[in-house]
């Protein structure tokens, strides 16, 4: 499942994650405390890590596509069809 996490900086690190359409909203906002957290986060989820940090470094917030797997989804409380 392709998803699109989008992420900011406020009072920790907050994150929202969307469907493919980039409009159905599959997990809504949630929180971190640390950056290494979102950006493990992100990893585990076969995002880019680069591509995050380089949103960071510039505006202290972004956007990373993911690849969450059927266990992350169910953990994330997203709908998922996959059966691996």
């Amino acid at each position: 499942m392709r998803a699109l996490m989008n992420f900011m900086h406020r009072d920790g690190w907050s994150f929202q994650i969307l469907a493919e359409d980039c409009k159905t909203i599959l997990v809504g906002h949630r929180s971190v405390g640390k950056k290494e957290t979102l950006l493990s986060m992100i990893a585990r989820m076969g995002g880019s890590v680069e591509v995050a940090r380089q949103n960071i470094r510039r505006w202290d917030r972004g956007s990373v596509w993911i690849d969450p797997s059927a266990a992350q989804c169910r953990a994330l409380g997203i709908p998922s069809t996959r059966t691996t």
